[in-house]
């Protein structure tokens, strides 16, 4: 569902002040398309804040990541509260989560990802990732990972997700 002050043309639609309904979740906010035109690319942008981020699983990214493959993206999330479902393990409640993408033809920049209190731990993310190289920093807070940990091994099952799940109490 979505409601809203919405113009479009022949190059793109922007919708301003916009009230979104995506399965269980809320959103408000903007959101924008342009097409490509000449030498300039397609464009989207989405702008949006949510009191509560209710997801059954986390979402497929594949899909989305080809369909914006030849357009710059600007992506701005903020949400007051996160419940993931379905990830194999029960419910998964967060704090807050924000997010800053933004996407170019010569890189991915993520300008920040925070996620507050996922099971009493914190964490921060930045980097870039593009044809020069990738970088990526982050930053976690807790005073027990175990719950983070066990977190990342359903996210991104692998070797360092398990060496993290192994060392979480004593870290």
């Amino acid at each position: 569902e979505v409601s809203g002050d919405v113009n479009m043309s022949g190059v793109g639609a922007i919708g301003r002040q916009l009230h979104l309904r995506l399965d269980r979740s809320e959103f408000s906010g903007a959101l924008g398309f342009t097409r490509a035109q000449g030498a300039e690319r397609a464009r989207f942008f989405a702008d949006v804040t949510s009191d509560a981020l209710d997801l059954e699983d986390l979402p497929e990214l594949a899909g989305p990541a080809r369909l914006t493959s030849d357009m710059d993206v600007s992506l701005a999330l903020e949400a007051r509260a996160v419940r993931l479902e379905r990830l194999g393990a029960g419910v998964v409640d967060a704090g807050r989560i924000g997010l800053r993408l933004t996407k170019d033809a010569r890189e991915t920049r993520l300008e920040k990802l925070n996620v507050d209190n996922l099971g009493g731990a914190s964490f921060s993310a930045r980097g870039r990732f593009g044809e020069a190289g990738a970088e990526l920093s982050t930053q976690v807070d807790a005073r027990r990972l175990i719950d983070l940990a066990n977190l990342a091994q359903r996210l991104a099952p692998g070797a360092w997700s398990e060496v993290l799940a192994q060392r979480a109490v004593a870290l």
